[in-house]
């Protein structure tokens, strides 16, 4: 049987910007980069985001200091 299932999530900035920062971009994610990130690993990576986010900050000031 199949079943459709669809759900709406809030994203705060640091979210996005870690997802972004995740594939090696900068700035922060479309609702689709979003909605990509949630299929591919739900909710498996929420204790990597905050790593991820400080780690994407620290590189974006270390460009900006250049």
């Amino acid at each position: 049987m199949k079943v459709r299932i669809s759900y709406s999530v809030e994203v705060a900035d640091k979210v996005r910007r870690a997802i972004r920062a995740y594939y090696g971009q900068s700035g922060l994610a479309s609702r689709e980069e979003i909605q990509r990130w949630f299929t591919t690993y739900g909710d498996t990576m929420d204790n990597e985001i905050d790593g991820i986010y400080e780690r994407a900050i620290a590189e974006e000031k270390d460009n900006d200091n250049g």
